[in-house]
């Protein structure tokens, strides 16, 4: 099967339908070159799903499969294997490669998608879509007022103490979150490793003595929580 220029393991039409059929709105970014007319494959999940990707927009895109594509090893010409990651969120990668656009419909009443998304492109290197994400996040919890505990265990458990993305969550669950739920919840509590409840306490006591500042306009500061590639603008 073959849509928008990505092709998909015919065993699992189902994902690609889910990924590709949306009409809602989106957030676009530029392109920076032209695109190329050679095809890599990548291969996404445990059940191996199929896409196949332009080279140089991918490579434009990611300093990690700039490596991988570019470099010398193996998977430049047989193809990459990502058994780790889910083929629903290589598609939408994929999909904001080939058109420049992320469902923010769709993904703003999921903040599982959203997450999920931004860990992705915090694990291979993507900044452009990172921050796209990121500006996502802040709509959504500016919609709906606070973090869940479970998508804050999604972004805890797969990213490290400074990823962006984990301290913009952090930050929101401190300012706006039920913080009696997490720490009178042995339930919830439990879904957290003790360096993290750590981190919140601190972050907690700081708000409350005043050294965290009480005024906190998340699109305004946005920019402490994208990341920037060296001599890149920073955000207006």
């Amino acid at each position: 099967m073959e849509m928008e220029g990505i092709q998909y393991h015919p065993s699992n039409t189902s994902i690609a339908a889910d990924i590709l059929t949306s009409n809602e709105d989106t957030l676009k970014h530029p392109h920076p070159e032209p695109l190329g007319d050679t095809n890599i494959s990548i291969k996404v999940g445990p059940e191996h799903t199929e896409f196949r990707i332009d080279k140089d927009l991918i490579c434009q895109s990611s300093s990690y499969f700039r490596a991988v594509f570019q470099g010398n090893f193996k998977e430049a010409t047989e193809g990459l294997i990502l058994d780790e990651d889910d083929p629903k969120v290589f598609g939408r990668f994929s999909r904001w490669l080939q058109n420049g656009n992320i469902l923010t419909e769709a993904t703003l009443k999921s903040l599982d998608c959203l997450i999920g998304l931004a860990i992705f492109a915090d694990h291979r290197c993507i900044p452009r879509l990172h921050n796209q994400v990121i500006d996502a996040i802040i709509r959504y919890a500016k919609e709906n007022g606070e973090v869940s505990p479970e998508g804050l265990r999604q972004a805890c458990d797969n990213t490290v103490a400074s990823s962006p993305l984990r301290r913009l969550l952090l930050e929101f669950t401190v300012r706006f979150g039920d913080m009696h739920q997490f720490f009178s919840s042995e339930e919830v509590r439990e879904m957290f490793s003790k360096e993290f409840l750590f981190d919140m306490s601190l972050a907690f006591y700081d708000l409350r003595e005043g050294k965290m500042s009480s005024c906190f306009n998340a699109w305004k500061e946005r920019c402490r929580f994208h990341i920037h590639e060296k001599d890149e603008a920073r955000c207006e």
